[in-house]
């Protein structure tokens, strides 16, 4: 049940050709296998089998060879974007737009004739929105989560670590809030953040 749920999940990593996403999802297997004990990595043997005939399926049947290494550095209009977003949030610098408010710029991607409003960026967007304070409150917190997690010393801990991580990443080039309504980004921070914060003593949240 478990691969079959992996399998659907890095199949929709890689067709939708978000470089991010992938990225991350590499970046977590190789956590997952500096994390695992020893004698547990011949469990994962079955697991890696199946990822390779996922990608070998999907390499032989899809567009994903090209989509992926033959993009070459191209930030599907993220450097036009981030650039109009950076010039705006400067204006507000140590707190920001306000949350809630416009977007305040407009950029205009002359690749695809569209303009864009969306941070395209989770940090970027509460750069823009909570300015300094937002980023440094939100990465105190992330980071705070991923020690609090490790020094748990327990293996359930060190997943939703992993989980974190993997959100971390993906959240940099995508997406445009880390507090939302209940989306994929709860799945990716705030549960896991949830489950590792349960685990901590009062005096051990500080």
């Amino acid at each position: 049940m478990y691969l079959a749920v992996l399998a659907l999940l890095v199949m929709e990593i890689m067709l939708n050709k978000s470089r991010g996403q992938q990225l991350a999802l590499l970046i977590g297997i190789i956590l997952v296998l500096f994390t695992v004990e020893r004698e547990k990595i011949r469990k994962l043997i079955p697991v890696a089998i199946s990822g390779i005939m996922l990608l070998l399926f999907l390499a032989l049947f899809t567009d994903i060879t090209d989509s992926v290494l033959n993009r070459e550095l191209n930030l599907s209009c993220r450097d036009v974007i981030w650039k109009e977003l950076f010039s705006t949030a400067m204006n507000t610098p140590f707190f920001g737009r306000g949350a809630g408010s416009s977007a305040g710029f407009e950029a205009y991607c002359k690749a695809v004739d569209v303009t864009y409003t969306h941070a395209h960026s989770v940090y970027l967007a509460i750069f823009l929105y909570t300015g300094l304070i937002g980023v440094i409150l939100a990465l105190g917190l992330t980071f705070q989560t991923v020690i609090a997690g490790i020094k748990s010393g327990q293996d359930k801990d060190l997943f939703w670590v992993i989980i974190i991580i993997y959100g971390f990443v993906a959240f940099l080039p995508n997406g445009d809030a880390l507090v939302s309504r209940p989306n994929e980004r709860w799945m990716l921070f705030w549960i896991p953040a949830a489950f590792i914060a349960s685990r901590q003593r009062p005096n051990t949240l500080l």
